[in-house]
């Protein structure tokens, strides 16, 4: 692998997310304006690997001035050990809008985010994504889809595709959504290549309180930002699958407590696989 690009994993469906705070708001008891930060940390261990140990913190600031709208400011911090002593650091900062429309019964969102990294080595510093996706909810909020698009400027290469979503409410209050992906690339790694790939959620909410979230991802991906995660994967190593569990409780109106793991597999790009699994700790504090 090369060893001046790095990857990091935190598992977290803001698609579901979105979707549990979004049909029918106006019919909701809420006071606005609605604030919440997120400070997450991450711990990654690597297998059969150069890299040896991941370390990644990160805090998102969000606020809804009202029902229609909401906007994010993350900052993400990786630190990245190999085992040659080589220590990758990298900062990505991504801003986010979120709007949805109403006519009639019917909802509509619009979604736009735009990523930049930074980091200790020339091939990644200066990273540029931006992602856009649109989207159309059921009557009644039973369920919804989405479509959008992608495009990635690194310094060595270029990145675009497609991307689809679809979620469905099942027992009355747990979510369902699967999204694919399509990605296309231009420069040194994997030119000319088109990779296909897709994810799984399922959102099994054990009372008002809280809930467990199973996840799933497959196909190959590479130089990619991942929407559901608001992530920057800027390794140039093919990702091949991975799956994770979290647990979610609300402690108070205020605070809410999850706790991850999850295993990913990559081949690597001089050749062989390997596996991180990682473990996260994460609040939710809204006022």
């Amino acid at each position: 692998m090369n060893k001046r690009s790095a990857g990091c994993r935190w598992l977290w469906s803001a698609l579901a997310v979105l979707f549990l705070s979004a049909p029918g708001l106006r019919a909701q008891v809420r006071t606005y304006p609605i604030y919440e930060i997120r400070p997450i940390a991450t711990v990654g261990f690597y297998s059969d690997a150069t890299q040896q140990r991941l370390l990644h913190l990160s805090t998102e600031f969000s606020v809804a001035p009202d029902w229609r709208s909401t906007y994010a400011l993350l900052y993400r911090r990786t630190t990245l050990d190999y085992k040659d002593g080589f220590g990758y650091r990298q900062n990505q900062i991504s801003g986010s809008v979120t709007r949805l429309f109403s006519s009639g019964d019917q909802y509509f969102s619009f979604r736009a985010d735009l990523s930049v990294a930074t980091s200790n080595s020339a091939e990644t510093d200066g990273s540029v994504t931006a992602f856009c996706e649109g989207g159309w909810i059921a009557t009644g909020g039973a369920w919804g889809m989405s479509g959008g698009g992608f495009y990635g400027s690194y310094p060595d290469g270029k990145t675009w595709g497609g991307t689809g979503g679809l979620w469905t409410v099942f027992l009355n209050r747990h979510v369902f959504s699967m999204r694919v992906n399509s990605q296309s690339f231009s420069g040194p790694y994997h030119d000319g290549k088109t990779f296909f790939s897709g994810s799984l959620h399922s959102d099994f909410r054990v009372n008002s309180k809280g809930g467990v979230l199973v996840s799933g991802r497959f196909g190959r991906r590479s130089l990619f930002y991942d929407p559901d995660i608001k992530l920057m994967y800027t390794t140039k190593d093919i990702f091949r699958g991975g799956a994770g569990v979290m647990v979610y409780g609300d402690l108070s109106e205020v605070v809410r407590l999850f706790v991850d793991a999850t295993a990913e597999s990559y081949n690597a790009l001089e050749g062989g696989s390997y596996s991180v699994a990682y473990v996260t700790l994460g609040l939710r504090l809204r006022f």
